[in-house]
């Protein structure tokens, strides 16, 4: 379970600014879409998004940062998370999930941003055809990227 959670980790980090354009859980399967133009044109130029797949999905909730003097508030709905702007800064395992920082554009919660806490079994990364991306793909296309500046 931790290789997992820190693949899980992995390729939300290497979404970096990266958005949050839905998510879907049904029985356990977290379906999230990641608009990452800077990558997905890489695959094919007329890409935009990335389709992941979080099987065995028990934890999935949202924290807005806040002041320390104020209670935390976490959400778990998805309808509210859904209407929310997110930027993907990075993630990191701590304790038994990932913890995603991001930023909220459209201050739904009154907050610059938050972390999502997800606690998976495992993920599968597909492109906008389908086609199945592994770690080691997606890490070759992200240094592709970026061994260009």
């Amino acid at each position: 379970m931790k290789q997992e959670l820190k693949n899980i980790a992995t390729v939300f980090s290497i979404f970096h600014d990266g958005g949050i354009v839905s998510c879907k859980l049904d029985n356990n399967l977290l379906s999230i879409t990641v608009s990452c133009k800077y990558l997905a044109e890489l695959i094919s130029p007329q890409f935009e998004n990335f389709y992941l797949e979080l099987n065995g999905t028990n934890l999935f909730e949202y924290i807005p940062w806040t002041n320390q003097e104020e209670e935390s508030l976490i959400v778990k709905a998805l309808p509210v998370i859904s209407k929310c702007e997110f930027e993907l800064i990075r993630a990191k395992v701590v304790d038994n999930h990932v913890e995603v920082n991001c930023h909220e554009h459209n201050s739904i919660f009154l907050t610059p941003g938050g972390h999502f806490c997800i606690k998976a079994a495992g993920i599968k990364i597909k492109d906008e055809n389908g086609k199945t991306i592994t770690i080691d793909q997606l890490k070759s296309i992200n240094k592709a990227y970026w061994s260009n500046f």
